[in-house]
């Protein structure tokens, strides 16, 4: 009896392993996404491919020592979706670029959790909605490209926060508080 406890605990694989939180924000990506045209995420990113380590998917870089997702690039897949607020969970992030695209809706305020952020591009899509106040409490934000969307309202004064910003790419049709411009500071 007690070998077959044994047995039981050494060799039996639970019958719904967890996903890594990584793992999972990429897939709901995935799933949110209604057009692939050229199949990049359809083809390449799959728990059940052959080659299931995120850091080898199309469009996602890692850090080289701790194997952590720090970069997201999927610009110019021509996707056609909404951003899934599980993206919140990519913590180590530093680079996301979805540029290129036809994303549509608000940007979701889960990633706020993204304080490592640099480089964010959202570029040519369709988001809607007010730019997010939360984009000044990203400490080490950079670069913010917000152009060609669907955008309204004004740039949040909390962009301003942000001292290390020296590149703002924003609307036309959004304005501007010129007085707290401190790009390149």
């Amino acid at each position: 009896m007690l070998f077959l406890c044994f047995f039981y605990c050494c060799y039996s694989t639970p019958s719904s392993p967890s996903q890594p939180p990584t793992e999972t924000a990429l897939l709901a990506l995935r799933a949110a996404t209604s057009a692939d045209p050229h199949s990049s995420l359809a083809r390449n990113w799959s728990a059940d491919t052959t080659n299931p380590d995120v850091c080898h998917w199309v469009g996602v870089s890692c850090g080289a020592r701790h194997r952590r997702v720090t970069a997201l690039n999927i610009s110019g897949f021509s996707l056609t979706g909404s951003l899934r607020l599980q993206l919140g969970n990519l913590e180590f992030l530093t680079y996301f670029d979805i540029s290129r695209n036809d994303f549509t809706g608000h940007v979701p305020p889960e990633l706020s959790r993204l304080r490592r952020l640099r480089k964010i591009n959202f570029g040519v899509n369709s988001l809607t909605g007010e730019i997010p106040s939360w984009l000044g409490a990203l400490p080490r934000l950079e670069r913010l490209s917000l152009w060609n969307n669907s955008f309204s309202g004004n740039i949040p004064p909390t962009i301003w926060k942000c001292r290390g910003l020296k590149r703002l790419l924003c609307p036309a049709t959004i304005w501007i508080a010129w007085s707290h411009v401190r790009l390149g500071a």
